[in-house]
């Protein structure tokens, strides 16, 4: 459910427009968060890049000796594996990934399904409450805001985000007309990056 709120002085002039949000979270929700910072980070990016190379330059090069010793037979079976584990282990390491993460969210996050969150904005601050905290944060203190197809991640530092998920909030449009008044108004970068997905 959305809402927008207008104070007004005395006097009935505009103070400040405050939007409210009150929608449901799940565990899916963090697991796309956690797989979004994943994607993103440089040393995640170098690390999945360096398992699917190393691999493949070790099968070849052990193809390439086999094959100095006149073994074809074994040349040939270390490169095709090589090659495979090249285009196949892409496959397997998204889905260890999302099992892996799945594993962080059941431990450290439990009893989180369908929990009720509210969240108040406008251009001076942003409130976030749940069933078992609350904040409140300056907005000029937020790092970044990104969106993706399902999600807006409202990013407050490398390790903390409000989570808010489409599906589940009326008025996506006015939510993010809101957000670009933020984050204009705070110069703060607003990223839009409609192709994302866990690959």
């Amino acid at each position: 459910m959305i809402y927008n709120v207008l104070f007004l002085d005395i006097f009935g002039h505009n103070i400040e427009k405050t939007m409210r949000l009150e929608y449901a979270i799940d565990k899916n929700d963090y697991l796309i968060h956690q797989l979004f910072l994943a994607s993103k980070s440089e040393r995640v990016k170098k690390k999945r890049q360096r398992s699917k190379t190393i691999f493949l330059i070790l099968f070849l090069l052990l193809s390439f000796l086999w094959a100095m010793k006149t073994q074809y037979a074994i040349a040939s079976i270390l490169a095709i594996t090589g090659i495979l584990w090249f285009f196949l282990y892409p496959i397997w390491e998204r889905r260890y990934y999302i099992n892996h993460y799945n594993a962080f969210i059941n431990e450290n996050y439990i009893g989180i399904e369908g929990k009720k969150a509210t969240i108040e904005l406008n251009n001076e601050y942003i409130v976030f409450k749940d069933e078992s905290s609350e904040g409140r944060i300056m907005t000029k203190k937020i790092e970044e805001i990104y969106e993706i197809p399902s999600h807006i991640f409202i990013r407050l530092n490398k390790a903390q985000s409000i989570i808010l998920p489409k599906e589940r909030i009326e008025n996506i449009p006015a939510l993010i007309k809101q957000l670009k008044e933020i984050t204009s108004s705070a110069k703060i970068r607003y990223i839009c990056d409609e192709n994302w997905q866990w690959k």
